[in-house]
C-alpha cells in the first residue's frame, strides 16, 4: 500500500519508524522485491502497512493499517536486511479519522 506524504508521516509517529523515501536508492529494489508500498524502517527492520477492516468498536470512518513485517536487521550496523516470510504482527495504526 502506498501513503500519501501525510498518512506516511502519521504511519511513521505511530510506528516509531523511519519512511523510506522514494528517491532513496535502496526503493526500486525494495519495490522489485516486495512490491510497491511505502516502507517503514525501525529498529527491527522493515515494514509495510496494509488495509484493516475497522474496528467494530471504532466509528466505520477510522481508517485502519494492518502492519507487516518483511525483513529483519541481519547485522547489528543494521545495514542490510534479510528478507523472511511476512509477518502479521498484529498491530493496528489509525490512518485518518472523522472529522
Amino acid at each position: 500500500m502506498k501513503l500519501s506524504a501525510l498518512r506516511s508521516a502519521q504511519a511513521a509517529k505511530q510506528l516509531e519508524s523511519w519512511v523510506v523515501p522514494e528517491t532513496h536508492p535502496a526503493n526500486p529494489s525494495l519495490c522489485e522485491t516486495f512490491g510497491e508500498h511505502t516502507f517503514f524502517l525501525d529498529a527491527e527492520g522493515l515494514a509495510i502497512v496494509e488495509p484493516s477492516e475497522p474496528e467494530a468498536e471504532l466509528e466505520s470512518a477510522v481508517e485502519l493499517a494492518r502492519i507487516v513485517k518483511l525483513a529483519t536487521w541481519a547485522n547489528d550496523d543494521r545495514t542490510e536486511l534479510e528478507p523472511h516470510e511476512r509477518q502479521e504482527t498484529g498491530m493496528l495504526i489509525v490512518l485518518s479519522e472523522a472529522a
